[in-house]
């Protein structure tokens, strides 16, 4: 895998279409992240995020793709801080577009609410998960990503019922 990353990286250079390097980037940070290289992983992504701003702006769907992944990894690593801004810039760009990408965008809501269960905010939790299973009926959103999202709801839902008994 990180051998057919390369090449696609090199064919994207060489061809010097920044949206296929971006893409091409990812793939190679997935590489990475599954060889457990998470620091190689960490910081091919950023290159990945500026390549596809360059290309497509900012706050570009294709953007935000690459900046969701950074910041699940970015939770992996224990950073929450930064994979909570890395998540929220990706949220905000598919607020703009969510048809473009409606299962990344339920997996970044789903996310932001684990961050924020993680740090004790059961309403925001809460808040986030009801944002993605508002989403989740979109028809291009992976049923099993939709049924993930009704799973932390239910396991949020028994966490604060027993925080408050």
């Amino acid at each position: 895998m990180e051998r057919r990353a390369c090449e696609s990286l090199s064919d994207a250079e060489v061809r010097g279409d920044p949206a296929a390097q971006a893409d091409a980037l990812h793939l190679l940070a997935s590489a990475h992240a599954l060889c457990g290289d998470r620091a190689a992983a960490l910081t091919v992504l950023h290159q990945a995020i500026a390549a596809s701003a360059a290309a497509s702006g900012e706050t570009s769907v294709r953007t935000a793709i690459h900046r969701a992944a950074l910041g699940t990894l970015l939770i992996d690593a224990g950073e929450r801080s930064a994979a909570q801004d890395q998540l929220t810039r990706a949220h905000t760009a598919f607020e703009h577009d969510t048809p473009t990408a409606p299962t990344a965008h339920v997996m970044v809501l789903d996310a932001l609410a684990g961050l924020a269960r993680a740090s004790g905010d059961y309403g925001a939790a809460s808040a986030w998960l009801r944002a993605a299973l508002a989403r989740g009926d979109h028809p291009g959103v992976a049923p099993a990503v939709a049924n993930i999202t009704r799973h932390n709801q239910a396991s949020l839902a028994l966490a604060t019922a027993m925080r408050l008994s």
